[in-house]
C-alpha cells in the first residue's frame, strides 16, 4: 500500500528550506522564483500592512515610506510574536490530542503510520494516527 498523501507532504516539506523575512529579494525554492514576496490581507498582520504601503509606493514611483532599518525593527518585533503564537497553537493541539487519548479505554487500538523515527535508541517516533 502507498504512502498517504499527508505523510508525503510532511516528508517533502521537511526537506524544503525554511522561509525567511528580509528587506532584500530572496529566492523561493519550491516555486523556482528568483524573487518573491508574500503578503495577505493588510487587516490580518501588521507586516502585511507595511508591505502593502511599500508595494503601493513602489508601483506609484513614490519614495518608499519605510527605511530598511525600520523594516528590520518591525520584523524583529513581530516575528517573535508570530513564532510565539505558533508555539502556543502547537502546544494546544498537542494537549487536546493527548487528552483525547488519555480518555480512551486502555485496550483501544488505533491505526497509525510511523512518519519519522525521532530517536532510534529511545524508540521515539513521529506518528500519524489514522483514526483520529
Amino acid at each position: 500500500r502507498g504512502v498517504p498523501e499527508l505523510v508525503q507532504m510532511y516528508m517533502l516539506r521537511s526537506r524544503m528550506p525554511k522561509s525567511g523575512m528580509g528587506t532584500t529579494p530572496m529566492r523561493h525554492s519550491s516555486l523556482g522564483l528568483d524573487t518573491y514576496v508574500q503578503v495577505t490581507s493588510p487587516i490580518r498582520r501588521y507586516l502585511d500592512l507595511v508591505a502593502h504601503f511599500q508595494i503601493k509606493a513602489h508601483l506609484a514611483g513614490e519614495t518608499l515610506p519605510f527605511t530598511a532599518e525600520h523594516l528590520q525593527q518591525v520584523m524583529s518585533l513581530t516575528g517573535s510574536s508570530t513564532g510565539e503564537a505558533m508555539s502556543v497553537q502547537r502546544a494546544s493541539e498537542r494537549y487536546w490530542v493527548l487528552e483525547f487519548l488519555r480518555r480512551q479505554d486502555r485496550s483501544s487500538v488505533f491505526r497509525a503510520i510511523i512518519v519519522k523515527m525521532l530517536r532510534d535508541d529511545d524508540r521515539l517516533a513521529l506518528i500519524l494516527l489514522e483514526d483520529i
